[in-house]
C-alpha cells in the first residue's frame, strides 16, 4: 500500500460534512470473516481499531463454511475453539464429498473428505490438535464480532467506505454513515481492506486481482428441510447433483448419453469410461485431502536464525496432501499432547506458544536455557515464557510424540508469537 500512496490525493482536498476526523490506530474495511478474525487477533494483542461495514449486521446467509485446521488454531490461539464448536459441525457427514443424479437417485461416486480416509486420518492426528469444522458465516460472524467489541474494537454498521489519502505517515479514509447521510473521516496508522473482491481500497491502488474467466451463472438457494429418511445412508459434506441428460437441456445429448451408458457396460468402452471416471475422482479426492495445502507454510526471511543450521531437508512426497512436520526454523511448531498431571487436561505443545510471547521448550539438560531466557526476557523487556517437556518436568510428554520429532535433550526450540519457531540450538 505504501508504494501507491504518493498517487492519492492529500486530505486537505477530501471533504467532510462537519470537518469531524475520528483517531484510530488500526482502520478495518469490511466485517466479515476477514475482516472480524482481523480485529480479533488485533484486540488480542491489545491493539485497538475501528471495523466498519455497509451491512446493516452480521452476515444472513452461509457462504462460506468450512474452516480447515489451520484456521481452528488460530481461534483456538485466542480462545475461541469451544465457542466455534457449540455451533459448528464435526459429524460423519463431513467426511465425505459425493456425486448423484439427485439426493435420493444413483450415486456416481463418493470420496473421503477433509483427511477423513484411512490414509489420512493419521497425519491429520498428528498435525494438529483440531479438526476442520462445517461453520456457516451466518454463526462465524456474531462470535468473532463478540470477542472483537468485547476487547476494545469499535464497530460501525451500515458505514460505507468511500476513499481515502496520505497524511504524513497516516492514511486519512472517508467514510459515509448510511442512516444519517453524513460523510466524515478516520484517521489511522493502517488501513485493512477485508472488503471482497469489488473492493473499493484494491482498486484504488490498482492491485491486480488473479481470477478466472466466469464458468457460468451460480445461484444460492437457501431453505431448510427434515430429509433424514431418505438421507440417512448418503450423507456428504458436499452432493454435486449431475443430470447432463436431462430433457430440458441443449447441448451434445446424444454422445454425453452413449457416454453414461457405458459406465454400465461389460465392454472395452465400457472399462475406459468407469477408469476415465475413477481418476476424475481421485483428482478430486486430492483437492479436499489437502492437508499439506492446510499446514504446510514456512518462514523464509532474515528473522529465522539459520545461521548454524544445514540446508533445509528435501520435501519427501506430494506437498498437496502430506503435512511436512519438522523442528527446522521457520516450520510450524509441532504439535504433541502433554500432560500437566495425571489429573489435568490434555493440551498441545501448540497451546504453550504464541498469546503475545515468544516461548522457550527444551527437555532434560535444558535447564541452562531457561535462565537465559528468563535473563533476555528482562533485558530486552520481551515476554518470554519457557517450558521444560519430559519425564518429571513442566509437562509430560504423553504419547512421547514430542520426544520423537525434537530428540536432542540439551537443546531448546525458540517458538515465536504466531506459532512457527524461529531458531532451534543444540
Amino acid at each position: 500500500m505504501a508504494e501507491n500512496l504518493h498517487l492519492l490525493p492529500t486530505a486537505a482536498s477530501m471533504k467532510s460534512d462537519d470537518g469531524y476526523v475520528v483517531e484510530t490506530d488500526f482502520l478495518i474495511v469490511g466485517a466479515g470473516v476477514a475482516g472480524g478474525a482481523l480485529a480479533c487477533f488485533l484486540a488480542s494483542h491489545g491493539l485497538k481499531a475501528i471495523m466498519i461495514s455497509s451491512a446493516l449486521g452480521t452476515s444472513e446467509t452461509p457462504r462460506a463454511h468450512l474452516l480447515n485446521m489451520a484456521g481452528m488454531e488460530c481461534l483456538r490461539e485466542i480462545g475461541l475453539e469451544e465457542d466455534c464448536l457449540k455451533v459448528g459441525y464435526r459429524g460423519d457427514a463431513l467426511s465425505t464429498m459425493r456425486w448423484c443424479r439427485s439426493m435420493t437417485g444413483e450415486e456416481f461416486a463418493r470420496i473421503h473428505a477433509w483427511g477423513s480416509s484411512p490414509s489420512q486420518a493419521g497425519n491429520m492426528e498428528a498435525a494438529s490438535p483440531c479438526r476442520p469444522l462445517d461453520l456457516p458465516q451466518t454463526e462465524l460472524e456474531p462470535i468473532l464480532l463478540r470477542y472483537a467489541t468485547h476487547h476494545g474494537v469499535s464497530c460501525l454498521f451500515s458505514t460505507t467506505f468511500v476513499d481515502f489519502s496520505r497524511d504524513s505517515n497516516f492514511v486519512v479514509s472517508a467514510v459515509k454513515n448510511n442512516v444519517s447521510q453524513q460523510t466524515y473521516r478516520i484517521r489511522s496508522r493502517y488501513l485493512f481492506g477485508c472488503d471482497g473482491a469489488r473492493s473499493v481500497i484494491t482498486r484504488s491502488l490498482n492491485l491486480p486481482f488473479s481470477k478466472n474467466p466466469s464458468m457460468g451463472v451460480a445461484y444460492n438457494v437457501l431453505f431448510n428441510a427434515d430429509l433424514g429418511h431418505v438421507m440417512n445412508y448418503q450423507k456428504g459434506h458436499l452432493h454435486w447433483i449431475m443430470q447432463p441428460d436431462k430433457e430440458h437441456k441443449f447441448g451434445l445429448a446424444p454422445e454425453r448419453r452413449r457416454q453414461n451408458a457405458e459406465l454400465r457396460e461389460s465392454t472395452t468402452a465400457g472399462a475406459a469410461r468407469r477408469t476415465q471416471l475413477y481418476v476424475a475422482i481421485e483428482r478430486a479426492g486430492r483437492e479436499v485431502d489437502s492437508l499439506g495445502i492446510m499446514m504446510n507454510q514456512w518462514y523464509k526471511s532474515n528473522a529465522v536464525y539459520l545461521d548454524d543450521e544445514s540446508p533445509r531437508p528435501p520435501f519427501v512426497g506430494d506437498p498437496i496432501i502430506v503435512v511436512d512436520i519438522s523442528t527446522y526454523p521457520g516450520k510450524r511448531l509441532p504439535h504433541s499432547w502433554l500432560s500437566k498431571d495425571i489429573s489435568s487436561k490434555p493440551i498441545s505443545t501448540t497451546d504453550l506458544a504464541g498469546k503475545g510471547s515468544f516461548c522457550l521448550l527444551t527437555g532434560h539438560g535444558g535447564e541452562a536455557w531457561k535462565l537465559v531466557a528468563t535473563k533476555v526476557g528482562t533485558v530486552l523487556g520481551v515476554p518470554i515464557r519457557s517450558f521444560a517437556i519430559g519425564w518429571g518436568l513442566d509437562y509430560r510428554d504423553i504419547y512421547r510424540d514430542w520426544q520423537v520429532r525434537f530428540k536432542t535433550m540439551d537443546a531448546f526450540l525458540f517458538g515465536q508469537m504466531d506459532l512457527l519457531h524461529g531458531d532451534q540450538q543444540r
